[in-house]
């Protein structure tokens, strides 16, 4: 029996730009909020830009709002739970308390998810255009994914591996970028 490719498989080998298109399709809806919009074009060609660290008239409008929206999520775990990012990945629903209902338990349990995921993507969205401040967000998903490389992941790995020039098939790959990053400093 053949197993279901995983999202490292099919993740693992995609174009780095279909990466940053996916990763920004996540956001279009939020960025719009924010009189920025993406058409079909627009979004391939600013994934584009992303991957080649070349310019796009959108991206100085995307910056800021993909870093206020990873603040605004560190801010929301930090201030609701007293959680740092990679705390928060650790934490389960048993470590949050405070709901004792089906739909708090649901509600507190899509804020957090909401929270993560949106420091994850937009992290990788950030580091991918050389925001280093970034980095550290990406590891924390890399070292609590513990090699399963589910999709967050994945995305982070492949913007780490890409941004540092590092090969990602070696095995000290997260030693590696992680030593590009403090030269960087």
């Amino acid at each position: 029996m053949t197993l279901p490719p995983t999202p490292d498989d099919k993740l693992g080998n995609a174009p780095f730009f279909d990466l940053m298109r996916v990763l920004l399709s996540q956001f279009k809806r939020l960025l719009a909020d924010k009189d920025v919009t993406l058409t079909a074009d627009e979004l391939l060609a600013v994934s584009r830009a992303i991957a080649d660290n070349t310019d796009h008239p959108k991206l100085p409008k995307i910056r800021p709002i993909m870093t206020d929206l990873v603040t605004e999520s560190v801010h929301l775990l930090q201030e609701r739970w007293g959680f740092t990012f990679a705390q928060s990945l650790q934490s389960d629903m048993d470590d949050i308390g405070n709901w004792e209902t089906t739909a708090e338990f649901l509600e507190i349990a899509n804020e957090k998810s909401n929270a993560e995921l949106r420091i994850s993507a937009g992290s990788s969205l950030l580091v991918a255009m050389r925001d280093l401040d970034y980095w550290g967000y990406l590891v924390d998903v890399v070292e609590h994914d513990a090699g399963v490389m589910d999709v967050d992941a994945v995305f982070a790995k492949r913007v780490l591996v890409h941004v540092s020039g590092v090969d990602g098939d070696a095995e000290d790959w997260l030693a590696q970028v992680n030593a590009w990053h403090e030269k960087q400093s």
